[in-house]
């Protein structure tokens, strides 16, 4: 992450090659209010997140983001539906990454992604003990800043995090 700059540059010329992202976010902007368990379903497959399930726990799963609550809240941009989530989903071993993942593809303006793989995020992570979604969200919003990427949204972050490391 020490060039982000350069990193940039090449990222934003492969941008365009993210095809089944491209498709994944159109699809979810397209159905953004159906919340209905197919269509769930289809936003969670098409952003990849099925595979990070077992088959087992799967409709548990499900039925925790078909709760309205969890419509409300995206559509609300309330952060503190990550908290509950997770909480819900303790069980998952990538809840964190998985419900971020979901938040994000329905806002990728307003919710982060917590991906712990990323050494960034990790980093920042493990030097603070009360690590919290709100705390992600200020970390990332301030080295957008600090290297003046603001107008990449979250998603795209989170791709650029991956390219660069």
């Amino acid at each position: 992450m020490k060039n982000i700059q350069s990193g940039l540059e090449k990222f934003n010329s492969l941008k365009g090659y993210f095809l089944s992202d491209k498709k994944a976010l159109a699809y979810i902007k397209q159905n953004v209010g159906a919340w209905d368990m197919d269509t769930l379903n289809g936003k969670i497959g098409v952003l990849g997140l099925r595979r990070l399930v077992p088959d087992y726990q799967y409709n548990y799963f499900l039925n925790s983001m078909a709760d309205s609550d969890v419509k409300n809240a995206v559509r609300d941009g309330d952060l503190n539906i990550f908290k509950i989530l997770v909480h819900d989903l303790s069980y998952l071993d990538r809840a964190k990454f998985i419900t971020s993942t979901f938040l994000c593809a329905h806002a990728p303006d307003h919710f982060p992604i917590w991906d712990e793989r990323k050494a960034l995020i990790s980093g920042w992570q493990k030097r603070e003990n009360n690590f919290s979604y709100e705390t992600l969200k200020g970390k990332i919003d301030l080295f957008k800043e600090e290297n003046r990427i603001n107008s990449l949204d979250y998603f795209y972050f989170n791709k650029l995090l991956w390219y660069c490391e």
